[in-house]
């Protein structure tokens, strides 16, 4: 295996090391050279929430991946490789994985969009945003356009005041949109937005 080790913005030190197949991150003092950003971190408690749902969405993109995350010498994530509905069991649990219905969609031929994943049934609809997992070209991202497509293509079966959850997948050709938005490159832009509101509400 090799060993990537990174300290204050330093050049990377690249060293061979013994290692079983796979990928471990250590963060360690993340900010012990930029204490000024301290100022802006939430409680430890919201921000490991943070780091948690970030886990998250990344093994929902790759549920063919084993992930595990550890805190303060605990594991408190597992999530072994599966199926990716098996995935969408480990991460929402498996109620709520029970109540969604895949959604297939778009189309594969050159320059298509191919529309995949799960929307929850309306009757589990939920007062909040909070689970609408998104991804293109299976990375996570937040996109207001797919999130009002998802809702439109509900129309008027969600009560009022309710939204759906959803775990959406679009795989496009990447030329077809801007990933430089973002300073996290959470959020993307499409150059036709129309067709990729109008795909993911008909999917």
């Amino acid at each position: 295996g090799t060993r990537v080790s990174v300290t204050g913005g330093a050049p990377p030190v690249v060293t061979a090391a013994g290692a079983a197949p796979g990928t471990v991150v250590t963060v360690r003092d993340l900010f012990f050279n930029t204490p000024a950003r301290r100022k802006f971190l939430k409680s430890p408690a919201r921000e490991f929430a943070l780091i948690t749902e970030a886990v998250q969405r990344l093994s929902l993109a790759a549920p063919e991946v084993t992930f595990r995350l550890r805190h303060e010498g605990r594991e408190v994530l597992i999530y072994p490789a599966a199926a990716p509905q098996e995935r969408l069991a480990q991460v929402l649990g498996r109620d709520l994985a029970g109540a969604m219905a895949p959604v297939r969609g778009g189309s594969a031929a050159p320059g298509g969009i191919i529309v995949t994943g799960w929307a929850v049934r309306p009757e589990r609809a939920r007062p909040t945003r909070t689970l609408d997992y998104l991804f293109v070209n299976s990375r996570p991202i937040q996109n207001r356009l797919v999130s009002r497509a998802v809702l439109q293509g509900y129309a008027e079966l969600l009560p009022v005041g309710h939204f759906p959850v959803a775990v959406i997948s679009l795989d496009l050709d990447p030329a077809a949109l801007d990933v430089n938005i973002h300073p996290r490159k959470l959020e993307v832009r499409f150059t036709d937005e129309h067709r990729v509101f109008a795909t993911v509400t008909r999917a």
